[in-house]
């Protein structure tokens, strides 16, 4: 992929080529290898004691959201947390150069000829929720106040670290290790090889790096008003008529997978029940 990101002229022609006969790196997305995966770690009896003590001890940060429901909530992730079975985090693979600029945009590789692979991490269930208030009555992007509060729970940069962890033992092991120059470059930020098996040097790597995915939901939560929703379980704002949300914002606990499928099967169940009412 970094030759196309380059857009070196050969690399182009040859994937154009492919692309004639449905195949090669035009055909499909540029991440392909995906894997949900479970807290690192609790195959271990100091680990999981570990953990157990920090579930109890965790303590909610919300303004936003009613004390039923972040008990709700936490109970709900707690039992993900301490499965050997249920992802807790999303493990992605990229035949390229990725990284974030300071604006959010994907960083291109760097100059030169060098060809690179990535592993992104993502926080299947995150326990942090942020706010969203509406500061002017204009219309305009500047109108709204968003903040997403990422790692604000304490949980949740403790579990990110673990699979951080378990990220750099993937890249250090067979059958992986030998794709990759010994030694070779890392992220720029990034501390020398096996740093991060101190989980202290993990944490404060994801304090430093870690961006949001763009995959926002629970803004208008599909819960009942008393917990903090917004709509009913037909989509209807609470205490207003004909008016209703259907979107990414009613879904109260974000789901494990990409939500674009969650969307489409919130949008398909919204148009049944409006067309049923008409």
């Amino acid at each position: 992929m970094d030759k196309l990101i380059r857009q070196d002229a050969d690399a182009i022609a040859a994937a154009m080529e492919a692309y004639a006969s449905q195949k090669g790196p035009m055909s499909r997305s540029g991440a392909n290898l995906v894997a949900q995966l479970p807290t690192p770690g609790l195959e271990t009896g100091e680990d999981l004691a570990e953990l157990t003590t920090l579930l109890q001890s965790g303590v909610s940060d919300s303004h936003s959201m009613s004390k039923a429901f972040m008990q709700s909530h936490e109970s709900f992730v707690h039992s993900i947390l301490t499965s050997p079975s249920e992802a807790t985090g999303c493990y992605i693979a990229i035949p390229g150069f990725a990284g974030p600029t300071g604006d959010g945009w994907m960083a291109p590789p760097p100059p030169g000829q060098e060809n690179y692979l990535t592993l992104t991490l993502l926080l299947a269930h995150p326990l942090s929720r942020g706010s969203v208030h509406v500061t002017s009555s204009s219309i305009s992007p500047s109108a709204v106040a968003i903040d997403p509060k990422y790692l604000a729970h304490p949980l949740d940069l403790e579990i990110m670290a673990r699979h951080l962890r378990f990220a750099e033992k993937i890249a250090t092991t067979e059958p992986l290790a030998s794709h990759l120059v010994a030694g070779g470059k890392r992220n720029p930020s990034a501390p020398p090889a096996g740093s991060f098996a101190d989980l202290n040097v993990a944490k404060d790597y994801l304090r430093k790096t870690a961006v949001g995915a763009h995959h926002f939901t629970g803004t208008c939560s599909m819960m009942p008003k008393d917990l903090g929703g917004v709509v009913d379980a037909q989509l209807r704002v609470h205490g207003c008529r004909n008016l209703r949300v259907c979107d990414a914002s009613i879904i109260p606990l974000t789901p494990r997978t990409n939500p674009q499928a969650t969307v489409y099967g919130v949008a398909e169940h919204a148009a049944r029940m409006i067309r049923a009412g008409l």
